[in-house]
């Protein structure tokens, strides 16, 4: 026998071990044909799998080293190329951008009960989290993939933008993408986040020490609570460009959400907004911090008591300029529901809360 003939015979084991060792990948693929040519029982369908895979063996056993090679390439590219049109069949819709403690999860809640939506259950950041673009972008289409093809599909994320590479991302993956974000007054937005953190380093969430909320002012942060945090305009000044948007945006107050006549029009507004045929539910109350008031702890604050006074300054003066920032530069341009009443929400925001309460 030549050198040739042994290389031969030999290659033609090794394809035969390999098509053995997949019996079970085409039991899979071969049972439902089965099922298809009706066959009568389980036993005959045993018995038309086990014929069907002699067939592909004895084929197999002919095949030289480079053709089981060849074969298995084609398969690799066919595989990539379903995982790559299964990604890309996948839309983000509509993004909950923002922001912290202003109601999106009530909204995500409410989104997530719609016929016609359909939204993670969790918070999707990795928009904005995770630094390598491809895992970022793997973990979004994953988050939405049992998604209707017929539904609006969207993530909240209440601090997508708080870097510019977010906004960056979201133009190249999805650039159709509608943005949606909550605001609140600035005062309250604040005492609300500081009072949600505290929560959550009781139940084991966060670590300590918690700092007092008076020092949290400009670039001091703690877990993302600052006087920054609520000068919305820094994140949304993103979205300008000229007298343009860069996606298409819808804002709201909490402050909507929490009046009775002003959530119809919010939810009508929204639901034209995101193009769904059928009505969004009220929107109801979801992620309310128990532990506030009498029920707080230590830490917990009223940002109403007089050893805020200065820190109350501070977020008013700074709430003056955000409103009006939103009013010139985003409100021309954004979708909001009641206009006229959106505004005048808005100019509280120049005002202490207390005097507001007088």
């Amino acid at each position: 026998m030549t050198d040739q003939n042994k290389d031969n015979q030999a290659s033609r084991r090794n394809s035969f071990r390999a098509v053995t060792c997949c019996a079970l990948c085409m039991v899979s693929f071969f049972f439902p044909l089965a099922k298809h040519r009706k066959v009568s029982s389980i036993e005959d369908s045993s018995l038309w799998i086990q014929k069907s895979f002699a067939k592909e063996a004895i084929a197999a056993s002919n095949m030289t080293g480079a053709d089981v090679r060849r074969r298995r390439q084609v398969q690799t590219r066919n595989d990539h190329g379903q995982h790559h049109s299964i990604h890309h069949s996948v839309q983000l819709d509509f993004l909950v951008a923002g922001f912290a403690k202003c109601g999106t999860t009530s909204l995500l809640r409410t989104l997530e009960a719609h016929n016609e939506t359909t939204v993670p259950h969790k918070e999707q950041c990795s928009l904005e989290t995770v630094d390598n673009d491809n895992t970022a972008r793997a973990a979004i289409l994953h988050s939405l993939r049992n998604a209707s093809a017929q539904n609006k599909q969207g993530i909240k994320c209440p601090f997508s933008f708080t870097t510019p590479r977010s906004l960056t991302r979201l133009q190249e993956w999805f650039p159709s993408t509608k943005l949606i974000f909550g605001l609140r007054h600035p005062v309250k937005a604040f005492e609300s986040y500081y009072n949600y953190r505290v929560s959550s380093f009781h139940l084991g969430k966060l670590q300590g020490p918690i700092p007092p909320a008076e020092t949290l002012v400009g670039s001091k942060e703690w877990e993302r609570v600052s006087t920054s945090t609520v000068q919305f305009e820094r994140v949304l000044k993103q979205l300008k460009n000229g007298t343009k948007l860069k996606h298409p945006v819808f804002m709201y107050t909490l402050a909507q959400m929490d009046d009775a006549i002003e959530n119809v029009a919010l939810r009508k507004e929204l639901r034209s907004f995101l193009e769904l045929e059928h009505t969004i539910e009220p929107i109801a109350k979801f992620n309310v911090n128990p532990r506030v008031g009498a029920r707080g702890h230590k830490e917990t604050i009223d940002i109403c008591d007089a050893k805020y006074n200065e820190l109350r300054s501070i977020l008013v003066t700074n709430g003056k300029k955000t409103q009006e920032w939103i009013r010139n530069e985003m409100l021309p341009y954004a979708r909001v529901a009641n206009r006229d009443g959106f505004e005048q929400l808005l100019k509280q925001w120049a005002r202490d809360p207390i005097s507001i309460l007088q």
